[in-house]
């Protein structure tokens, strides 16, 4: 059975790989009219990435630590 905790980490997982997939798309239409611009766009895919892959594990992790 998941928990509430467990639900709302999978639809936040699903959400950060749809925003990326948007952003992806986003720099494959290339209407940028700036480096700067697409560089944004580019640190927003590796910051999502960074949230997906490590911060929610780590809160993950305290929250099962602050349950015991």
């Amino acid at each position: 059975m998941q928990t509430l905790s467990s639900i709302w980490e999978t639809e936040l997982q699903k959400l950060i790989a749809q925003r990326i997939d948007d952003l992806r798309g986003q720099l494959e239409a290339n209407n940028y009219e700036t480096v700067a611009e697409f560089r944004h766009v580019m640190g927003q895919i590796v910051a999502l990435r960074h949230v997906a892959d490590e911060l929610i594990g780590d809160a993950g992790k305290r929250a099962d630590q602050r349950n015991r």
